[in-house]
Parts: C-alpha cells; structure tokens; sequence
C-alpha cells in the first residue's frame, strides 16, 4: 500500500470521525434507554462497524497520487452518471421512493456517491481551466459562430452540463435535497474556477427559477416550506414544526459552546436525534 498522499488531511478526516462517534452516542442514548435497546445505541454501534472498512478504503484512496485522480475524474462521474440512470430503471423503492440499486439484502445509494464523484470531476475539471478568451470582432456567417463561439461554449460548459443532469435524476427519485446539495457545492467551486461574470449570473437566474419549478412541482415541498417559515406559529410548533423548533430551543439553550458531552436536554424529547439535528443535543 502507497503512502497517503495528504497524512494531515488524512488526520484531520479521521479526527472528526471520531468526534461524529462521541457525538452519536451522545445524542442516541437516551433515545435507545427509553427503548429497551440497552446505553448503545443502534446508529452507535453501525458507525463502529462500518468505520473499519471506511478506514481501510481512506488508506487505499489516499495513497493514489491527485494526477491520477485528475486523470481518471471524468469515468469516476460517467459512471456515477450511470449508476443513477440505472437506479431509474431497475432501482429499489422504499417508501415511495426509488433510491437505491441492491442486490438481496445489499443495497447502494448512487446519489450519496454523486456528492464524492462531483467534486472530484469539476476539481479536475477546473484546475486547467483557461480564462475565456473574448471575441471582439462578430462573426457574419452562422458555421464560423458555430466553430468559434457556439461549440467552444458548449464544451467549456459540459461539465455543468452533465451536472444538472445527474441533478435531475437524482430529483426524479425523488430527493431534492441531495440534488441541492449537489447542485450548490459545483457553484461554489465555480466562484474560484475561472468563471466569468455573465456565467455566473445566469446560473444563479437558473438555478432560483429551477428551485422554484422544482417546489412546485410536488405540493409537499412547497408545504415543507411554508411549515418551515411558520414553524414558531400557534398549530405549527407543536405539530409540523416541533422537531424544527425544539432543536432550535435546544441550540439556543447551549449557546455557541453547547453546555458539554451528555448534558444537552433535547435528546430526550426530540423524535430524531442522530440525524441532522445532532447539534441540538
């Protein structure tokens, strides 16, 4: 096995990993207690198991140099690509959504992989990118626009191209938050990227104009939304908006350094705890 190529970036993943472990611990245990499921609880103990694998892969990957990641980058998203035209069509569905592509009880989520994949592509993608270099003299036949601007343009913006097509599929499962989250990070490398204004600009009309069709395209979201904003309401925060509320009660009663490792109120009456609203308690 190869050296890791950045022991310090190696270090620093494995030091939050850690801290992830204490933390889901922490939120979980009062939750498992009040179940009968013993002071471990069960999102606890299947971090523990998959944090040997994971360590082993962290070693594995690390040792590959950046060029050949930079090389490789583009078949790392094709097939991501591929695995999520495949979740479409021979996905497995869980609760009204098709999300994942399994084999008996193993089963694999493409769109958690797209995260990783995206990154890596459009890092690649971007670090010999050139600036744009602008034509001054227009051009008065439509093949010399074509082979000088229209063409040039479209590979140059193939990439994102691609994005926002793993983008849409990963939103017909459905899952838009994931296809957010995808969507979001490529723009934020964009900022650096040698993207010009005007690019920018459109992506931003484009991506507010998507977010809407894409709210109102399933009436849940838009009343995910709207609960959201109306989450302190009287009918609201104790009904739709009660784990959103509390948590924020809860984050509000520790302030910016928390009141410390197993003394946080709110893993005892929050409904989820080991999820996304971790902090709160």
């Amino acid at each position: 096995m190869r050296r890791i190529s950045d022991p310090m970036l190696f270090g620093l993943c494995l030091i939050a990993t850690l801290l992830g472990l204490v933390a889901v611990f922490d939120a979980g245990y009062a939750r498992s207690l009040a179940k009968d499921r013993g002071a471990i609880p069960t999102e606890f103990v299947m971090q523990c198991v998959f944090l040997g694998p994971s360590l082993f892969l962290g070693l594995l990957l690390g040792g590959i140099r950046p060029e050949k990641w930079q090389k490789n980058a583009k078949w790392l998203w094709y097939a991501t690509i591929v695995a999520l035209i495949a979740v479409e069509i021979v996905g497995v569905s869980q609760n009204g959504a098709k999300r994942w592509l399994g084999v008996g009880r193993f089963s694999l989520q493409p769109a958690e992989f797209a995260k990783l994949s995206a990154v890596i592509y459009l890092a690649a993608c971007l670090a010999g990118r050139k600036a744009w270099s602008q034509v001054r003299k227009p051009f008065r036949d439509a093949p010399t626009w074509l082979d000088n601007i229209a063409v040039p343009k479209i590979v140059r913006c193939w990439p994102f191209i691609t994005l926002l097509a793993a983008a849409g599929l990963i939103e017909m499962e459905p899952d838009l938050g994931t296809a957010a989250v995808v969507v979001a990070t490529a723009f934020l490398m964009f900022l650096p990227g040698r993207v010009t204004k005007t690019s920018l600009l459109v992506g931003i009309a484009g991506l507010v104009l998507g977010g809407f069709v894409m709210v109102q395209k399933q009436p849940y979201r838009l009343e995910r939304f709207t609960n959201h904003v109306h989450r302190w309401e009287k009918g609201v925060a104790d009904d739709a908006g009660y784990q959103t509320t509390q948590s924020e009660q809860g984050m509000a009663d520790g302030g910016l350094m928390g009141v410390g490792i197993g003394q946080g109120r709110a893993k005892y009456f929050l409904p989820a705890t080991t999820t996304d609203f971790i902090m709160a308690t």
